[in-house]
C-alpha cells in the first residue's frame, strides 16, 4: 500500500506512533507481516483507539485497531500510515511495537497495492462522487477500517442511524487513475 499525502495540516508531530496495534507481536517481521495483514491493518484503513485485550497485553494501556463503522461507539482517531504488508513498514511495527498514524485534517490519496490488503471499498453500492462523504466500513460488509461511500452496517445488515462521516472524496477511482483521494474530517 502507499500513500500520497497531502502536507498542507499534517507536520511531523502529528504523525504519531504512540499506540500499538491490538495484537500480539513477536519482533519477527516474518511472523508480525502475516498477522498484521490477517488483522486488516494496512497502509490508509481507518484506526481507532480499543483497550489492549490481546494475551499478555496491559489491560490498563489503548492500542489502535482498524475501525468498525457499524458500531456507534466507534470514533476515528487517524489513518494508518504503516502497515503490515511492506518489509521496511513491518519491521518499524515489529521492532517498536508501535504504528504510525496520521491526524488532523490530512489529506491523502489511497492506492491500492497487491502486498497490502485494500484500504478502500473498490465497488460499492453507493458510487463514490467527488466531494460526497466517505464512511468507515464495517464488519457485517467484511470492510473494517476500510473508506467507502457506503453508510457502514451493525450486525443484521441495518444502516447505522448516526455513521461518523471520516472525510471527503477528493478523487473517485478510475480505471485510469485507480486511486480514492481522501481529505479527512478528523
Amino acid at each position: 500500500m502507499s500513500l500520497k499525502f497531502g502536507y498542507g495540516a499534517l507536520t511531523p508531530d502529528k504523525i504519531i506512533g504512540s499506540f500499538g496495534p491490538n495484537l500480539f507481536l513477536t519482533g519477527d517481521p516474518a511472523i508480525d507481516q502475516p498477522a498484521m495483514r490477517t488483522a486488516g491493518f494496512a497502509a490508509g484503513r481507518i484506526a481507532f483507539l480499543v483497550p489492549s485485550n490481546f494475551a499478555g497485553a496491559d489491560t490498563t494501556q489503548p492500542a489502535l485497531a482498524p475501525m468498525d463503522g457499524g458500531v456507534l461507539t466507534s470514533i476515528p482517531f487517524g489513518v494508518m500510515i504503516n502497515g503490515g504488508g511492506n518489509y521496511a513498514e513491518s519491521i518499524g511495527v515489529s521492532g517498536s511495537r508501535k504504528l504510525s498514524i496520521g491526524r488532523v485534517h490530512i489529506m491523502f490519496d489511497a492506492i491500492i497495492d497487491t502486498v497490502d490488503p485494500a484500504n478502500y471499498v473498490a465497488s460499492p453500492v453507493a458510487p463514490y462522487v467527488l466531494g460526497a462523504p466517505l464512511y468507515c466500513g464495517s464488519t457485517y460488509q467484511s470492510s473494517v477500517g476500510m473508506w467507502s461511500s457506503d453508510v457502514p452496517k451493525q450486525s443484521g445488515g441495518t444502516a447505522n442511524p448516526s455513521p461518523v462521516v471520516c472525510g471527503y472524496c477528493l478523487h473517485v477511482p478510475s480505471v485510469a487513475s485507480p486511486y480514492l483521494g481522501v481529505a479527512t474530517t478528523f
